[in-house]
Protein backbone atom coordinates (compact mmCIF):
# COMPACT_ATOMS: atom_id res chain seq x y z
CA UNK A 1 0.00 0.00 0.00
CA UNK A 2 2.84 2.25 0.65
CA UNK A 3 4.40 1.71 -2.85
CA UNK A 4 1.30 2.34 -4.46
CA UNK A 5 0.85 5.81 -2.27
CA UNK A 6 -2.70 4.12 -0.82
CA UNK A 7 -1.55 4.33 3.15
CA UNK A 8 -3.81 7.04 4.02
CA UNK A 9 -7.32 4.60 2.87
CA UNK A 10 -8.58 2.64 5.26
CA UNK A 11 -10.74 -0.88 4.64
CA UNK A 12 -13.89 1.17 4.41
CA UNK A 13 -12.98 3.34 1.83
CA UNK A 14 -11.33 1.01 -0.35
CA UNK A 15 -14.51 -1.40 0.16
CA UNK A 16 -16.63 1.41 -1.25
CA UNK A 17 -14.33 2.08 -4.28
CA UNK A 18 -14.64 -1.81 -5.03
CA UNK A 19 -18.31 -2.39 -4.29
CA UNK A 20 -18.98 1.20 -6.99
CA UNK A 21 -17.12 -0.48 -9.67
CA UNK A 22 -18.75 -4.29 -9.45
CA UNK A 23 -22.17 -2.42 -9.29
CA UNK A 24 -21.03 -0.62 -12.45
CA UNK A 25 -19.96 -4.08 -14.30
CA UNK A 26 -16.78 -3.19 -14.72
CA UNK A 27 -15.54 -6.71 -14.77
CA UNK A 28 -12.55 -8.77 -16.49
CA UNK A 29 -11.75 -12.41 -16.71
CA UNK A 30 -14.49 -13.37 -14.99
CA UNK A 31 -14.24 -17.41 -14.35
CA UNK A 32 -15.46 -20.07 -11.92
CA UNK A 33 -12.91 -21.88 -10.20
CA UNK A 34 -13.22 -25.35 -8.78
CA UNK A 35 -14.72 -24.69 -5.43
CA UNK A 36 -17.59 -22.89 -6.93
CA UNK A 37 -16.44 -19.22 -6.23
CA UNK A 38 -16.66 -16.52 -9.14
CA UNK A 39 -12.91 -15.40 -9.71
CA UNK A 40 -12.43 -11.72 -11.50
CA UNK A 41 -10.27 -8.83 -12.13
CA UNK A 42 -11.44 -4.92 -12.21
CA UNK A 43 -9.82 -1.74 -12.86
CA UNK A 44 -10.26 0.19 -9.93
CA UNK A 45 -9.07 4.31 -10.02
CA UNK A 46 -7.72 5.71 -6.34
CA UNK A 47 -6.80 8.60 -5.34
CA UNK A 48 -3.38 8.51 -4.01
CA UNK A 49 -1.92 10.68 -1.46
CA UNK A 50 -0.92 13.99 -3.51
CA UNK A 51 -4.35 14.31 -4.63
CA UNK A 52 -3.85 12.22 -7.98
CA UNK A 53 -5.62 9.22 -9.58
CA UNK A 54 -3.70 6.02 -10.14
CA UNK A 55 -5.27 2.90 -11.71
CA UNK A 56 -4.70 -0.64 -10.03
CA UNK A 57 -5.76 -3.87 -11.46
CA UNK A 58 -7.26 -5.77 -8.49
CA UNK A 59 -8.14 -9.42 -8.47
CA UNK A 60 -11.16 -10.58 -6.78
CA UNK A 61 -13.27 -13.80 -5.62
CA UNK A 62 -17.14 -14.15 -4.91
CA UNK A 63 -18.48 -16.07 -2.72
CA UNK A 64 -21.78 -17.19 -3.54
CA UNK A 65 -22.33 -19.09 -0.61
CA UNK A 66 -22.28 -16.22 2.30
CA UNK A 67 -22.23 -13.15 -0.80
CA UNK A 68 -19.10 -11.90 0.13
CA UNK A 69 -16.56 -10.46 -1.85
CA UNK A 70 -12.44 -10.98 -1.32
CA UNK A 71 -9.49 -8.63 -2.56
CA UNK A 72 -6.93 -11.30 -3.99
CA UNK A 73 -4.73 -8.99 -5.17
CA UNK A 74 -4.08 -5.43 -5.52
CA UNK A 75 -1.42 -4.09 -8.65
Amino acid sequence: MEQAGLLHLNQPVLEVAVSKLVAQGYLYNLRLDAYGNLLYTALVDVEVEDGRYRTFTIGLRFNPDDKRIELMTFF
